[in-house]
């Protein structure tokens, strides 16, 4: 029967979609992969930027001498307060949360625009089913959105801890003391003004923003990457499958409208029409 093939086939495309198969003859609109891998490289180009201004972006800088002053108490001068590192490293990472959002977000748009797409490409002609898929679509959407945004932000509330292992603090440290400027901030053991506390705290808080952007950069990406695609596509492959599992169901969304019908109609009578003529000619 020509309709459940043609369930068949979408559900062959959404899983080529899914898995990257460029040998399907998709028109780039289609291919969800470069367009998924723009968005990871323009958030790891974010995160590069984060970077960059720590030391040239004044509101940044003011954040972090207010919390060198606010921590100010019994510690004598030029000691640093774990206090005003937390808050700033805390600050630092709460920049980050809304452009991995919008990220999630922008994806999720996509995975829903290519699959519609799809649907109208295998089952025009068919309103009942193309409705129908369409719901599902929209109904999957709706649910991954969920998942995936409460997935980045249990990341980021984990980020919020602020931690990581001593052993990879310290072969950071190592690697900045190893340039001039590093050495220079770190190494300087003398009494320090508020000015020269913020400057080794920035150096600090460059540390750790690294290795913390370092886990960001692969680990929002595939927390999209899983929900968005992998498990977005596999639920609708289901529920398309579940669909030619109810005979009933399936005879109502595959009816053909009436302009695709009558077409079919004609086509099949053109055909009998013919047939009959070609019998006639034999006979004679």
């Amino acid at each position: 029967m020509i309709q459940p093939q043609k369930i068949r086939e979408f559900c062959n495309d959404i899983i080529a979609l899914a898995s990257g198969d460029f040998s399907q003859d998709f028109v780039n609109d289609l291919k969800l992969f470069p367009f998924s891998q723009e968005c990871f490289e323009n958030w790891h180009c974010c995160l590069k930027e984060k970077e960059s201004d720590l030391e040239t972006k004044d509101d940044f800088c003011n954040k972090v001498k207010d919390n060198v002053e606010s921590s100010y108490g019994r510690q004598l001068p030029g000691f640093l307060h774990y206090g005003a590192f937390e808050s700033s490293a805390k600050y630092l990472i709460r920049k980050l949360e809304e452009p991995a959002l919008e990220m999630q977000k922008e994806i999720s748009d996509k995975v829903k625009s290519v699959l519609t797409k799809l649907a109208y490409k295998h089952f025009a002609g068919l309103p009942n089913l193309l409705k129908e898929t369409k719901v599902i679509i929209d109904k999957i959407r709706q649910m991954q959105e969920h998942e995936a945004n409460q997935m980045i932000k249990t990341l980021f509330r984990m980020e919020s801890m602020i931690y990581t292992q001593d052993a990879t603090y310290s072969y950071r440290l190592e690697l900045m003391e190893d340039t001039e400027e590093g050495s220079m901030h770190i190494n300087n053991k003398g009494l320090m003004s508020t000015e020269s506390v913020v400057s080794l705290l920035t150096t600090h808080l460059k540390i750790y923003y690294k290795i913390a952007s370092d886990r960001l950069v692969d680990l929002v990406p595939m927390a999209i990457k899983y929900y968005q695609m992998q498990e977005s596509i596999t639920k609708l492959q289901g529920e398309m499958f579940s669909i030619l599992q109810k005979r009933d169901l399936v005879d109502e969304l595959v009816e053909e409208e009436g302009t695709a019908a009558e077409k079919r109609r004609n086509l099949i009578e053109r055909r009998e029409r013919l047939n009959k003529a070609r019998l006639a000619l034999i006979k004679f």
